[in-house]
């Protein structure tokens, strides 16, 4: 399928449990591949019954999955069998090979004809020339293609990441006749000094592949602009092609390969794009105010650069990852502070119970907090202590689960407001952690806690 997958990718949309099941189906060989296109496939994963997995990537170019096997109401994450199906699709894209779909070898007896024909078609028609460097036999000239990818302002703070092209050192004027030769394997200028022939030019494999991706790109955008009422509220710059976030995840990957690429933003340049999943240079630092309340110091947020579209943000020659929660939260305070001229927050008194329990949670996400001695003294003495209660009624699991702080206990499946007591501050990132224990484990949620009626589930849960 036309899309790169990764394991934390397949985590995320199936959780811990069912990617670990999904990676022994794997393993074991007992995904069947009935069939497989860039847009979708389908497949059998053979257990104790066969299941049925179907998988599209949907207009958004996000996937859309199917499984035949029962869905529990209280689990909303793809299932084992999903999993085992996009683990051997990540599995097949990094070697480089396609599944194998039976009874494809039948079509062995049309075998000679398709070749007839392509004999014939050989010597009658003038052959296309692929643009890739050949392995054997190669006489045409590589051309040197740097590629640079530039972040552009389209509106109040919302950018977009656009590609430029040089050829031997020479900007491509117009990027879009050029890729369009390419694609038809034609001769024609690109410049006034350089002539692109396909029989006396080629391009490297990594380089190639990224050309090729800027062809659908430069394709999808022709449909879009032509679909458009008003064609003039798209704006199309001759030399630069912009890359909208469902093809820029698809093209990232072919770009960190390429043997040429640039970084260019807030007119700084730099060499290569880096790919990273460290923790953004944020600084948040709550401290006691003078006034009396509390305050909040942010340090660092000027030197990144939020892509909230492309759920990544910019930090030097670095391209950092964030989902889509982080990033729009990171957007909107960018754009908070900006319009206030200030790096800092005063939080009054009455709200420091909620702030801490929803707010640093989430900073702790996007960069390093620190909170000062006397507000973790007074704040941040309640431990949380979580107790699970198993109990098995007509071959049954029943599980009770307590959030105890002090003398505070609150049943999180009842409602996880503590009431009529007060709780210092939640460990919120516990707590969730926890819940997502047992939402993986496929429980069940009752109007008091959680059932579970699955054996094998039971098993791996214990």
């Amino acid at each position: 399928m036309d899309i790169q997958l990764n394991e934390k990718m397949i985590k995320e949309m199936c959780g811990t449990a069912s990617f670990k099941r999904g990676d022994a189906f794997c393993r074991a060989n007992k995904v069947t591949f009935e069939h497989y296109s860039p847009e979708s496939c389908e497949a059998t994963v053979k257990g104790m019954e066969d299941f049925y997995v179907a998988i599209k990537i949907n207009a958004n170019g996000r996937l859309e999955t199917k499984c035949s096997c029962p869905v529990l109401a209280s689990f909303q994450k793809d299932c084992q069998h999903i999993a085992a199906v996009l683990l051997s699709i990540y599995a097949h894209q990094r070697n480089g090979t396609l599944p194998v779909i039976p009874g494809e070898q039948q079509a062995d007896s049309t075998a000679g004809q398709a070749l007839a024909e392509g004999l014939l078609n050989l010597f009658s028609n003038q052959l296309k020339r692929s643009s890739s460097h050949q392995l054997h036999f190669e006489k045409r000239h590589v051309l040197q293609t740097e590629f640079t990818c530039n972040v552009i302002n389209v509106s109040q703070g919302q950018f977009m990441f656009g590609i430029k092209i040089k050829i031997d050192s020479t900007p491509v004027q117009n990027i879009r006749v050029f890729l369009e030769q390419v694609k038809e394997g034609k001769p024609g200028p690109f410049s006034l000094s350089f002539t692109y022939h396909p029989n006396l030019h080629c391009f490297q494999k990594e380089t190639d592949a990224v050309i090729q991706e800027l062809i659908q790109v430069m394709h999808d955008e022709t449909v879009y602009v032509n679909a458009l009422p008003d064609k003039s509220d798209y704006t199309i710059f001759p030399d630069m092609l912009l890359i909208p976030p469902s093809s820029w995840a698809r093209l990232v990957p072919l770009l960190t390969k390429a043997p040429l690429v640039k970084l260019a933003y807030n007119r700084n340049t730099f060499d290569g794009l880096r790919l990273s999943d460290e923790l953004l240079p944020l600084q948040f630092d709550l401290s006691i105010a003078e006034s009396g309340g509390y305050q909040l110091k942010i340090k660092g947020l000027g030197e990144v650069m939020v892509l909230n579209a492309y759920q990544s943000v910019l930090f030097k020659e670095a391209l950092i990852q964030v989902g889509s929660e982080e990033s729009g939260r990171l957007f909107e305070l960018k754009q908070m502070l900006e319009a206030t001229g200030s790096n800092q927050i005063i939080i009054p008194q009455g709200k420091m119970n909620d702030f801490l329990e929803k707010v640093v949670p989430g900073l702790k996400k996007i960069g390093h907090v620190q909170i000062a001695e006397e507000i973790s003294r007074k704040w941040l003495k309640t431990p949380l202590v979580a107790r699970l209660y198993l109990d098995r009624v007509k071959n049954r699991l029943l599980a009770g689960l307590e959030f105890q702080y002090e003398d505070i206990v609150i049943n999180p499946v009842e409602g996880r407001e503590p009431g009529k007591s007060f709780v210092p501050a939640r460990d919120v990132e516990k707590e969730e952690a926890i819940l997502q224990l047992m939402e993986e484990s496929s429980f069940s949620k009752t109007d008091s806690g959680y059932l579970l009626h699955h054996e094998e589930l039971e098993y791996e849960f214990l």
